[in-house]
């Protein structure tokens, strides 16, 4: 089973929308989902949702 489902996945990326440009955009996210570190998050983010990783 996979740590981040499809609605979780949608959140972080309309989260990155708003908050992409600020360094503590990870933890704002993580506030908003508790079950996830911003590491974690950040993590996700790197490897698998940013546009510019693909």
């Amino acid at each position: 089973m996979p740590l981040f489902n499809d609605e979780e996945n949608k959140r972080i990326r309309y989260h990155m929308k708003m908050w992409g440009h600020l360094d503590d955009r990870f933890v704002r996210i993580s506030e908003l989902m508790p079950q996830f570190t911003p590491k974690q998050i950040s993590h996700h983010w790197k490897n698998h949702l940013d546009p510019q990783c693909k």
